[in-house]
């Protein structure tokens, strides 16, 4: 046999194992007499381990690190989301206010931040520190000179807690518009008595890797900005508005346990600094905890003003935004909330949304394969 040339499909290249159909390697086992048989079923058993073991490990650094839920190919989503992550610089937190001369602040007082637009395209922020960083240009926009650019991702409104809309030309829809100069202008007003615990739930469509979230205060003519906003990111359908709700109802009023406040406590002071996905300064929120608290001053700090928050970052396919409270300086008997823009950042995932659509029912059936057969299950280890 060693004289004998061996075929293509035998060929060892490039280190690929040798690839048979199952019938041909009946005879080979055959061959090999019955000695061979346990040596073969001892090979499998460990061959299904390893396997399973590292679907294990993917699984458990896939969570941890992006918060992943459920997946057809741990070690393909991991790669894919630390890739995203590594080669795009993280989204820091930053603040800036409106004002208005081109939409531009005392840059002695505050951080700036300017935007530029384009036709058809969303308006991007762009903050800087200093008049060093300042260009104009030929329309006399104001913006960032070597600064990095970021937009919000195109979401659907799925639902929100104000179905009467007493203020008809300020519905929720205003809150995710992002297309034209117009669209700072136009703001979502809840109905009167409307003024806390205000939710409403986003599609971002494809699976992301959610690295920050923003809101946008009414500059003028609006009387009951944005206090404080939660952000709760899931891979899953929450089942609506209303389950959105029931899941963050434990967080409503800024937290209805001593737990729920420490944690958004915990969130409205975590450090700034983001670093690659190893090392990005804070922990990933836990399953039903939110992702990010936005506090904003007291008016009139707050009024135009544009407070973006990183996170963790986070897989996600819904966003729930909590409007837990508004400012009501005038005092108004039926008070309710005034939001320019809520905004939702981060990295498409096209790879991962396909290696995850199917994976929460095949770890349910690998789940029962371990717990009644007592083996591991290999459907989803790769």
């Amino acid at each position: 046999m060693s004289e004998i040339e061996p075929s293509g499909a035998l060929q060892h290249r490039s280190g690929t194992f040798v690839t048979l159909p199952s019938e041909l390697w009946v005879h080979v086992i055959a061959q090999g007499g019955p000695a061979l048989l346990p040596l073969c079923s001892a090979l499998q058993k460990h061959l299904r381990c390893a396997i399973h073991q590292s679907s294990e490990l993917y699984r458990a650094l896939s969570r941890a690190c992006f918060t992943v839920t459920h997946a057809l190919a741990w070690r393909d989503v991991f790669i894919e989301c630390s890739s995203k992550w590594d080669s795009q610089k993280p989204l820091r937190s930053w603040a800036g206010q409106f004002s208005p001369s081109y939409w531009t602040s005392d840059v002695n007082h505050r951080i700036s931040y300017a935007q530029f637009w384009s036709p058809g395209s969303k308006y991007v922020f762009q903050p800087f520190t200093g008049p060093e960083a300042v260009e104009v240009g030929p329309t006399g926009v104001v913006f960032a000179r070597g600064m990095p650019s970021y937009s919000p991702l195109s979401v659907t409104i799925k639902g929100h807690t104000d179905p009467t809309g007493e203020f008809w030309d300020y519905p929720a829809t205003h809150a995710t518009e992002h297309e034209g100069p117009e669209t700072l202008r136009r703001s979502w007003c809840t109905s009167r008595m409307h003024h806390s615990n205000v939710g409403l739930l986003v599609d971002l469509g494809t699976l992301a890797l959610v690295t920050g979230v923003g809101v946008v205060n009414p500059a003028d003519g609006f009387d009951c900005p944005v206090k404080l906003c939660l952000a709760f990111a899931s891979m899953d359908d929450p089942g609506g508005i209303a389950g959105a709700m029931r899941r963050a109802a434990r967080y409503m009023d800024g937290g209805r346990d001593a737990r729920a406040r420490a944690t958004v406590t915990r969130l409205e002071a975590s450090s700034d600094q983001m670093g690659k996905w190893d090392a990005w300064g804070r922990s990933p929120a836990e399953a039903g905890d939110p992702c990010v608290a936005i506090n904003f001053p007291e008016p009139p700090a707050c009024d135009g003003m544009h407070i973006v928050r990183a996170c963790a970052p986070t897989a996600a396919r819904w966003l729930h935004f909590l409007i837990v409270s508004a400012y009501n300086p005038n005092r108004h008997e039926e008070p309710n909330v005034d939001v320019c823009k809520l905004q939702v950042f981060g990295i498409p995932l096209a790879q991962t949304e396909e290696r995850t659509r199917w994976g929460a029912l095949v770890d349910e059936v690998q789940h029962e394969r371990e717990t009644v057969w007592g083996q591991p299950g290999t459907s989803a280890a790769k």
